[in-house]
């Protein structure tokens, strides 16, 4: 199925685990060099499954994840993901890819719960935001790193447990995409930054990478959930029960996965968890760019009111 491995190029830190990887992934840190590495990235090729089309499939011991014109990613065990590329694809356009759905899936197969939110470091503790792609999540973790605050993570946020059992939001992909509009509205010019997707001109988003002094490097109790919503006013309500964990298991990352990887039930028991012991709110935002600073000025007032 593979080459031999070899002594692998880099070593990172990603959603708690640490990476052993041949391909240099920019967006995530350094990891422990005495840590025993809990994944393995490797280079292709992959010898079976070339006539699979779009998607994931169940092959020998593992997921086939085959993204048309960029690459296939074999996932297993939740411990190694082998890359074979398409040629002549962009390195950045297969990391979009690799630490999207392949390492989601990756999450799925460890049990460890990947949300599709951002979320910040506000206090001591990890808030999540969530949101539908192209909901504000990004543009709301820039403007919280604009004020100083630290970035957890990005599209990503893998909830797992410490020691005394309580959830904690791991470090995820150090970088912002941000959308041309709102890229522009932060203050940032389109000139400086490279596209998300090498190649797609009508994709307008935007790489923004992190600042070290916004960089979290450890995992963060978690403080609160937001789901990110539009509407004609902002306010803030809160949600319990069914419809917390409905909320959870609608923004899971690649929900379909946890079908493919058999893992329904532990992924609904572990939505429960979190709704039990975490408040979870809707934010209705305007969408108005010119409004967002103070908008997101009353979350921060929101969730510091320890009262609510």
């Amino acid at each position: 199925m593979t080459a031999a491995l070899g002594a692998p190029a880099h070593r990172y830190y990603l959603f708690g685990l640490t990476i052993d990887s041949d391909i240099g992934l920019p967006e995530l840190v350094q990891g422990d060099p005495d840590r025993k590495a809990d994944v393995r990235v490797s280079k292709g090729p992959i010898d079976f499954g070339r006539d699979l089309e779009e998607g994931v499939h169940a092959v020998d011991d593992g997921m086939m994840l085959v993204v048309p014109d960029v690459a296939r990613f074999f996932v297993s065990g939740g411990s190694t993901i082998l890359v074979d590329a398409e040629a002549e694809v962009p390195a950045e356009n297969v990391r979009v890819f690799l630490l999207g759905s392949a390492f989601g899936l990756l999450l799925h197969q460890r049990g460890i719960l990947p949300l599709h939110a951002n979320a910040v470091v506000i206090d001591g503790h990890a808030y999540v935001f969530m949101a539908e792609s192209g909901g504000g999540k990004s543009t709301l973790a820039a403007w919280f790193q604009d004020q100083g605050y630290a970035l957890l993570t990005d599209d990503v946020a893998a909830i797992g447990r410490n020691d005394a059992g309580n959830p904690v939001v791991f470090p995820g992909v150090m970088r912002l995409r941000l959308w041309r509009d709102a890229l522009e509205a932060s203050g940032r010019d389109t000139v400086d930054f490279r596209r998300s997707f090498k190649g797609e001109t009508t994709y307008e988003k935007y790489d923004v990478p992190v600042s070290e002094t916004a960089k979290a490097d450890r995992a963060y109790a978690l403080g609160g959930i937001y789901i990110l919503n539009r509407g004609d006013s902002f306010r803030i309500q809160a949600i319990h029960g069914v419809d917390a964990v409905h909320a959870l298991f609608e923004h899971s990352y690649r929900g379909g996965f946890v079908y493919d990887v058999g893992a329904e039930r532990e992924h609904f028991s572990e939505c429960v968890r979190i709704a039990k012991s975490i408040m979870i709110h809707e934010v209705f935002f305007t969408g108005r760019l010119e409004a967002l600073a103070d908008e997101a000025l009353s979350v921060i007032g929101h969730l510091s009111d320890k009262d609510d």
